[in-house]
């Protein structure tokens, strides 16, 4: 809904930095029930970036190569989903749980960047 009437990218840049404001938020959350709200909001912008992240995938590819576009744009995400628990855990251990947001808040960010200035759609 609203990256048809934003445009793709224009939400899907809208929709990654309220991502990262609500997940600083989170992290700096004094209770436990405002840091499950915030949470809850943050993957609420996640989650409705990904019809105008599957629509540039759609612009970027030939109809011939579409589905390998789709393949390989959930690719990075499947991937890291199954080896960050395991190195989450490591850095929790060592160095403790609140390290974690920090990682991710940059990682994010740097998410934000290459799609602000790397993907033309």
């Amino acid at each position: 809904l609203f990256s048809d009437k934003w445009g793709y990218k224009r939400w899907l840049l809208t929709a990654l930095s309220l991502s990262i404001l609500c997940i600083s938020l989170a992290f700096l959350a004094p209770t436990t029930i405002l840091f499950v709200v915030i949470y809850f909001i943050y993957r609420f912008f996640t989650f409705s970036g990904n019809p105008a992240q599957v629509s540039i995938v759609s612009r970027l590819m030939p109809p011939s190569h579409q589905g390998l576009g789709y393949a390989l744009s959930f690719l990075p995400g499947s991937l890291v989903g199954s080896i960050i628990p395991t190195i989450a855990g490591i850095l929790a251990d060592q160095m403790g749980l609140s390290i974690l947001f920090p990682i991710g808040i940059v990682i994010m960010g740097i998410a934000l960047a290459l799609l602000k200035f790397v993907v033309r759609a």
